[in-house]
């Protein structure tokens, strides 16, 4: 998918890049970068933040609990501000930003959809045993679950695999 492949008519590709917002994620950026070369894509990039609990019974948490969430949220924005910005400015990526709420594979299918994304991109964190048994594989659920192709990245090689 370089130039030297598509016709100048061509539209760009649209496509999601949905990250961690809690992780680092430069190593897709980079191997967007690559894959890319000079073409012009549209690029989404989306950071799932985890839905209000909704137990029944349950209150919405103490003052504190609430001001605990907010500054994780604002947290995690505010790195989603920053990888967009560095995407924009410093690797020359036409890209648009989105924070929402929601269950993770869930709203990566939905906002690939709504995007109507040609490619979806997704991390994958390699995680084995016990730890992908109780926290599932968003990046799994995605590929078995799209409609659309589905590129899954794996983590830097200097980057733990529990």
């Amino acid at each position: 998918m370089t130039g030297a492949e598509t016709s100048p008519d061509a539209a760009p590709l649209t496509v999601l890049l949905a990250v961690d917002p809690e992780e680092e994620n430069d190593h897709l950026v980079r191997e967007l970068q690559r894959l890319r070369g000079g073409d012009p894509w549209e690029t989404h990039v989306l950071a799932v933040a985890p839905p209000d609990p909704d137990f029944v019974g349950f209150e919405e948490g103490t003052p504190t609990d609430r001001d605990q969430q907010a500054e994780g949220l604002t947290r995690q924005r505010h790195r989603l501000d920053a990888l967009v910005r560095k995407m924009r400015e410093e690797d020359g990526f036409t890209v648009t930003s989105h924070y929402i709420r929601g269950q993770t594979a869930e709203a990566i299918l939905q906002e690939a959809e709504k995007v109507e994304a040609d490619l979806i991109v997704v991390g994958s964190h390699q995680r084995r045993g016990l730890a992908r048994a109780l926290l599932g594989s968003v990046s799994s659920t995605v590929l078995r679950s799209a409609q659309r192709p589905v590129l899954v990245i794996p983590p830097d090689s200097d980057e733990s695999t529990t």
